[in-house]
């Protein structure tokens, strides 16, 4: 087996996981990811497998490093916001202004 095909193995399992964890308002139960998602993966990977011989060490470090980025979530496939928090006012973001008076 080739790296480009363990790396695109290696995304697909990764993906299917994350899309086991997440509900959203596009998917409100818990469950395989939906189609659109493994659909890049499939593009990018089959590119990459399609090089000729010499491209395909380069091809299959930036595959793994599509693994990595995707694992370390710097690369989100879902288009999913990278942590919970992010896009949600905490107390501290939304305290008032002091209006300091001017002389």
């Amino acid at each position: 087996m080739t790296g480009v095909v363990t790396a695109f193995l290696a995304e697909i399992a990764l993906i299917t996981y994350r899309g086991t964890l997440r509900q959203t308002k596009t998917q409100p139960l818990k469950g395989l990811p939906v189609p659109a998602d493994y659909v890049g993966a499939f593009l990018v990977f089959t590119v990459l497998g399609a090089l000729p011989g010499e491209a395909q060490r380069p091809a299959t470090i930036f595959g793994w490093g599509l693994v990595a980025a995707t694992f370390l979530n710097l690369y989100n496939p879902n288009g999913l916001p990278k942590s919970p928090g992010i896009g949600t006012s905490t107390p501290a973001a939304s305290a008032t202004k002091t209006s300091i008076p001017t002389p």
